[in-house]
């Protein structure tokens, strides 16, 4: 049978500056005291121990040896002694065991609210599991924090069990910059998108000081968007990062991320993890609007790495707007890559080109003299090689930079006794004298075939 007196549970409680616990003695040496702890806090709705003089936290024990019930959920508040001292007590007080047992104690905060527990977390009956939903509202979410300790009683020692109090959840900042001084950036809400909505979290034990990744699981969550309002626009002109808005307190999951858009159809959506901002972008210099316009926000996203969010850890993430950002739906459609909300809105040269000095061709009696120039003649197809023979050049002129007479030949392109292509390649100075002729001879074993060129006269 249990028995129930007046407990003083007394806390010494350990802020982030400050390293000293303070030893309280009891007048009742049986009472199970307990001394909090809950440290390294960065705002006003993280739990930590001075915080808890406010929320008070719960407590339940069970008999190390068989895990038979002590005290469930039982909820203590904290009040200060005549000479100052911090205690907290519940409505019925418990007492160590008569048979000196070790115990185990859960403890988590924040207390109920009432009759009922908060209503962003739901703690079940087995005393070490939660359903945790966190708000909306960034500013209104919740810190749970969760401690266990197996102790007996300590004869000399009535200072109190320590509850060496864990963060369950990941803190998550959001950070914005501008590295590009040619550009400003107004800045509307910014919203965390693609993250999981809900998760259980069933206490297994403590690896490396924080609780474990392993212990969360996600039935029923689906993927959500938390926002940091920002009602009027924030500019950002400096490369200096400034956060968003406050802390967020969210369950810890592993992000997805993408590169690409669900589909390469028209509209697909973005499907991974990824931080939205509504912005507007004006040249830095004469104020012109590039994105957005005085009135309208143009919505851009960052998508996120893989991170496996832990609990007790905080997250920065930093987004640089210069880097514009990408369209939450695929724009073009053409295939599934991001469409950059910048892309094509820069001034810039893509190909510069020099063009070569002028290449001209002239035409002097009905000789063309003209670079890449061509003459087609039908040369009889037929089996056997052919021969080429060139008459009408002067002193330094050719034809292919060979001698007048070419030899015996077999064409090629094709193969011997079809029809082939021969290129020769003229050079030839301008006509001072009378008109000439230039023959080319192809002479095959059924006859010659002639390609007269003409020079006239100048």
């Amino acid at each position: 049978m249990k028995k129930k007196v007046f407990l003083f549970a007394v806390a010494a409680l350990a802020l982030a500056a400050c390293s000293n616990d303070e030893t309280v003695s009891v007048t009742q040496s049986d009472a199970i005291a307990f001394r909090p702890l809950a440290t390294n806090v960065t705002r006003a709705a993280d739990i930590n121990a001075s915080t808890l003089e406010g929320t008070g936290f719960y407590v339940s024990a069970r008999k190390h040896s068989d895990n038979a019930e002590y005290f469930t959920d039982v909820a203590y508040t904290v009040f200060s002694t005549p000479s100052g001292i911090k205690t907290w007590t519940s409505a019925n007080p418990y007492y160590w065991p008569g048979d000196n047992s070790e115990l185990d104690f859960f403890a988590y905060a924040p207390k109920a609210v009432g009759d009922s527990h908060n209503d962003q977390i739901t703690a079940h009956a087995d005393y070490k599991s939660f359903e945790i939903t966190p708000s909306t509202t960034a500013a209104s979410q919740v810190d749970l924090i969760f401690a266990n300790e197996n102790q007996k009683k300590k004869s000399t020692d009535n200072a109190g069990v320590v509850l060496n109090f864990h963060h369950a959840e990941s803190k998550i900042v959001i950070m914005l910059k501008n590295s590009n001084p040619n550009l400003t950036f107004t800045v509307g809400n910014v919203t965390i998108g693609n993250v999981k909505d809900k998760g259980q979290y069933v206490y297994t034990g403590v690896v490396d000081s924080r609780l474990k990744y392993t212990d969360w699981g996600w039935t029923g969550a689906s993927n959500t968007t938390y926002t940091q309002t920002v009602s009027n626009g924030s500019a950002y002109s400096t490369s200096t990062p400034a956060q968003v808005g406050v802390d967020m307190i969210l369950v810890p999951q592993t992000l997805t991320h993408a590169i690409t858009y669900a589909s390469s159809a028209n509209g697909a959506a973005f499907n991974g993890s990824y931080i939205n901002v509504e912005l507007k972008i004006q040249n830095a210099t004469g104020g012109a609007y590039i994105i957005g316009d005085g009135s309208t926000f143009k919505t851009a996203l960052w998508p996120l790495p893989a991170t496996e969010w832990d609990p007790g850890k905080k997250y920065i993430y930093t987004v640089d707007l210069a880097g514009g950002g990408y369209n939450p739906t695929n724009v073009n459609g053409t295939d599934e890559n991001l469409d950059p909300v910048l892309d094509g809105a820069e001034i810039k040269f893509v190909t510069v080109t020099v063009d070569d000095w002028d290449s001209q061709s002239y035409t002097v009696g009905n000789m063309v003299f003209a670079k890449g120039g061509t003459h087609a003649a039908n040369i009889a197809a037929e089996a056997g090689e052919y021969t080429i023979t060139i008459t009408g050049l002067t002193s330094g002129e050719a034809i292919s930079s060979v001698s007048t007479t070419v030899g015996t030949v077999t064409p090629t392109s094709g193969t011997v006794g079809t029809q082939g292509t021969f290129s020769f390649n003229l050079s030839v100075g301008a006509n001072t004298g009378s008109a000439r002729s230039v023959d080319i001879v192809v002479t095959g074993a059924s006859g010659a075939t002639t390609i007269n060129l003409t020079q006239a006269a100048p």
